[in-house]
Order: C-alpha cells, then structure tokens, then sequence
C-alpha cells in the first residue's frame, strides 16, 4: 500500500512537473491562429520626448509574450506616412480603418503617455507613469476597450525609511501590464 502510494506520488509529480500553466489571454481568429495586431505610436504629453516611443515598445513586448502577432512598428509608421497621417489625435473612425485595412490587423492599439517622470516630494523621489490605451476594430473604426492606468508616487517604504524607490522604467512596465489586463 505505501509502496503504490510513492509511485503514484512520483508518477503525479513526474506529469505535472514537466506541463506548463500558461496564464493569459490571446484573441484568436476562427482559424485558430493568434490575431494580428497593430500598436500605432503613443501620443506624448510629457516632457521626455520619447516616452510614447518607451511606452508603445513596453505594449509590443506585451502582445507578443500574451500571444498576438504584432506588425513591427516600422510598417506602422510607414503605413501612417504613405496615409499622410501626421497628428495622431486627428485620427477618426475612417482613418483608423484605413491603416487597419492597410496593415492587414482586425484590431489596433491606439494610447497616450501623460505622466512617465521622476517627482520630488520634499526630500523623497518617486516614479510615476500614466497610461491611456484603446482597443480599436479595425472592421468598425470604433473602440472597443479603453483603460486609464497610472502608478507612482511616494511609498511607505520611500517615506518612513528613505529606501529606494522602484526604477522608472519597472513602474512602467507594471501599467503597460494593468492595462492590457483591463483590454484582454
């Protein structure tokens, strides 16, 4: 009895240790295969010039751990410019459509940057990063998921006990991650 009881223990081990949980979400087409997605440039309202750029490279990374197939951004803004789409916040529901059509994608990733800064508050410094992103259909033209999601500010940690705070770039990788959580 105790003897059957170990093998069963080590076949039950042997079996789930070599399986892998895969956790997530991934936008499949009916044939199966993973949705084609574009990620078009983050509209920059902050003081560091490439903070959209930063931010739309963290989302692609994302996507394609999750599954999607992502279109490289030089296609994105090549698609963009034979368009003649020059400002982003002008673009409606017949030009997203366009683009979408041209890039060959059934959804598209359209956001802003509005905070993605080191602040100061008396002697602490912290990160913060704000996020904006929208789910668009390319068929329709029309969001189908919008979040808002930002991170930051002083911690306990930060205040009582002058630690360091968590680098810029990880704050930001955490919002990029709630906020796709929220779309998928």
């Amino acid at each position: 009895m105790f003897r059957g009881m170990i093998i069963f223990l080590i076949g039950l081990f042997l079996i789930t240790g070599c399986s892998s949980l895969e956790v997530g979400y991934e936008l499949r087409s009916s044939q199966g295969s993973a949705e084609k997605i574009a990620v078009l440039p983050f509209e920059n309202f902050t003081s560091d010039p490439v903070a959209g750029e930063k931010i739309r490279r963290m989302v692609i990374q994302d996507l394609v751990l999750r599954g999607f197939f992502v279109i490289e951004s030089g296609e994105v803004n090549r698609a963009l410019v034979e368009k003649g789409i020059i400002n982003l916040s002008l673009l409606g529901s017949k030009e997203l459509k366009e683009v979408g059509e041209k890039l060959g994608v059934r959804y598209l990733i359209k956001g802003g940057v509005f905070s993605y800064e080191i602040q100061r508050f008396s002697d602490v410094i912290f990160p913060s990063v704000a996020i904006q992103v929208n789910l668009i259909e390319v068929s329709t033209g029309r969001v189908l998921r919008s979040t808002y999601r930002t991170e930051g500010g002083p911690s306990f940690k930060n205040l009582y006990f002058g630690m360091e705070p968590e680098a810029l770039s990880e704050v930001a990788k955490k919002v990029v991650r709630m906020a796709l959580n929220d779309l998928f």
